[in-house]
């Protein structure tokens, strides 16, 4: 999510933790009333949106439905999940990306956010005095560890050293694995992220930067084409030449000369 994030919780609906049994249906086909927040406890399930998309949520995910969704929930395991309904003020709100139909938050540590959705179906199943504001006040601080998780899961955030660590060393030579180790993802989730989140791959960034720091050069007008071939990260400046006047549209020389 990003800084313009902020809701405005209207009043909690329903709270409660339940076992949708193997091999059931569950269906809201003509869109959710309210606001929800499901926590996937055991089991996992398949959510079948009615725009034809299909989202499995597993164990410890946290999936968010906006009021209007329509959905079909399909299991063939216990799926034990607490579900949390609510109103929200879209008015005073800024959603940011809860504004989307529905979003899946993969937390790495789930102990604190698991205890506040049962802390606020205790409170739903206890009705004791006080217990609607202390739901919402619960709700508050769920939203709150929710958005800390998104922005520290999200993509951008896990890249951050390995994109550092190419604007670092475009001129060097370095391996898509050490990348992926840095950002701690598998080879192929880190391709697919990177050129997601930025998106270009991994070497199109690279070559980005590298182009970028040529044409400076090339204006200074102090080094060779040769020096700054290597300087660029090309041991051959003839590859150097190809390269740039394939991504630039004319040759390194005729940049340098204003052309």
């Amino acid at each position: 999510m990003n800084g313009e994030f902020y809701i405005d919780i209207g009043r909690i609906r329903l709270s409660h933790e339940y076992v949708l049994d193997r091999v059931r249906r569950w269906a809201c086909p003509h869109g959710r009333e309210a606001f929800g927040l499901v926590l996937a406890i055991t089991g996992g399930a398949e959510f079948r949106f009615a725009t034809g998309e299909r989202l499995m949520v597993e164990p410890g995910e946290v999936l968010f439905l906006s009021a209007g969704v329509a959905y079909t929930i399909v299991t063939e395991r216990a799926f034990r999940h607490v579900t949390i309904n609510f109103d929200i003020h879209r008015e005073t709100s800024a959603l940011g990306r809860f504004a989307a139909p529905y979003h899946l938050i993969r937390p790495d540590r789930a102990e604190s956010i698991s205890r506040r959705f049962r802390r606020i179906a205790e409170l739903w199943r206890e009705r004791t005095p006080g217990y609607e504001m202390q739901a919402v006040a619960e709700l508050y601080e769920l939203f709150s560890l929710l958005d800390e998780a998104e922005r520290v899961g999200h993509p951008s955030h896990r890249l951050s050293s390995a994109r550092e660590y190419i604007e670092g060393h475009f001129a060097s030579a370095f391996s898509l694995g050490e990348l992926a180790d840095l950002s701690g993802m598998s080879l192929t989730s880190f391709r697919r992220e990177f050129r997601r989140t930025f998106g270009k791959t991994p070497l199109a960034y690279r070559d980005a930067l590298r182009m970028d720091y040529a044409k400076e050069l090339l204006l200074g007008g102090y080094y060779t084409l040769a020096e700054i071939a290597e300087r660029c990260g090309y041991s051959d400046v003839g590859y150097f030449i190809r390269i740039f006047r394939r991504e630039v549209g004319i040759t390194p020389r005729r940049y340098a000369q204003g052309s």
